[in-house]
């Protein structure tokens, strides 16, 4: 290859070059000496017992604790079956154990660059992607680096809400939509209602609500409920109700009454994002953009913004009001603001 030709194929494979550098930097922050950290006490060390119990047990629905069915951790199996996937693959360890969430967390970053370069420019998506990596919050605890279920729904979360942004365009994703929820539910339980309230939002205030035909519902209904159902099916084969009644009585009630006297604050996860560096930096970055091409009069509504401020804002309402204080529980709103600031800062440039 001649020194020109060489010059020209840099020129045009730069950004993909740029592109590769930061997924592999971002492979390295989820994968590099992931077994090293010792294990938490609490929720990720449970977590790893489950798994192990339910891989021992050759039973993928039940989680047991000491092999007696669990009903202090009530969620359902999916996380599980990730941690089941790390064991096959090898061997049991802390490596296997914390594998599913590192992908999960990696396999987030992948996406959210693919739909930023697609949709918005290369610009938006090496920015967003420097962004994420600078969020240290989704590495961590109950994140990327943890065998907690948290960065496998903030894959599902991330993946359902961009499909969602799409049915406007393709009807039929909205059964993805559903189906994503599905997992999310199955991954980490009522925390996916929140997806049915930004959907809900997203079909009402942008009038597609109109556009969809009955069929369309019942099948969006099908998708999203379908696998829930089966689920609740086969594991009531085997203690009845006894989780599945503990799953709300104690994983939402319980907890909700129990964190209110211990956070009576309506402005707890409020504070929480504009105490985190990152997010406050990116914060910034996008609202100095954006008062900038609104002075321009280079700002128009979409759909797609309200999609993003739906992302944003209902889970912070919920999660504010509810007065629970478990910080990592707002990590799915860190991916609409990072991309967000991705999408301003490709308009500024052009």
């Amino acid at each position: 290859m001649s020194k020109k030709n060489l010059l020209q194929f840099t020129k045009k494979s730069f950004v993909y070059i740029i592109y590769l550098g930061l997924a592999l930097i971002t492979a390295y922050l989820c994968f590099s000496r992931l077994d090293v950290a010792s294990l938490q006490h609490w929720d990720e060390a449970r977590h790893g017992v489950n798994g192990y119990e339910m891989y021992k047990n050759h039973n993928y629905i039940v989680n047991t604790y000491n092999y007696e069915n669990d009903y202090f951790n009530l969620k359902p199996p999916l996380s599980y079956w990730g941690i089941i996937l790390g064991f096959k693959l090898f061997g049991v360890s802390i490596f296997s154990m914390r594998f599913y969430s590192a992908l999960s967390l990696l396999l987030t970053f992948l996406v959210v660059g693919y739909y930023m370069h697609r949709h918005y420019g290369k610009i938006a998506a090496v920015s967003s992607m420097l962004f994420f990596i600078s969020c240290s919050d989704l590495f961590y605890r109950h994140a990327g680096r943890n065998a907690d279920a948290d960065a496998l729904y903030i894959l599902l979360f991330t993946l359902a809400l961009l499909f969602m942004l799409q049915v406007q365009k393709h009807q039929n994703y909205i059964y993805l939509c559903g189906f994503l929820f599905s997992l999310a539910f199955l991954a980490k339980s009522w925390h996916a209602l929140v997806l049915l309230a930004i959907g809900g939002l997203f079909l009402i205030f942008s009038g597609l609500w109109k556009k969809l035909h009955i069929k369309n519902y019942i099948l969006f209904l099908l998708s999203a409920f379908g696998p829930l159902l089966l689920w609740t099916f086969v594991r009531y084969q085997y203690d009845g109700m006894n989780f599945l009644g503990q799953m709300f009585g104690v994983d939402v009630t319980q907890r909700i009454a129990g964190s209110a006297d211990a956070n009576p604050s309506y402005t707890f996860f409020t504070r929480y994002l504009l105490g985190y560096r990152p997010i406050v930096v990116i914060t910034v970055i996008a609202a100095c953009i954006f008062l900038f091409m609104l002075f321009k009069k280079k700002i128009s509504y979409s759909n797609n913004i309200l999609a993003f401020l739906l992302w944003i804002f209902i889970p912070l309402f919920v999660y504010d009001f509810s007065h629970v204080y478990y910080y990592w529980y707002i990590f799915p709103v860190y991916i609409p603001l990072l991309m967000l600031a991705g999408i301003l800062i490709q308009k500024l440039y052009q």
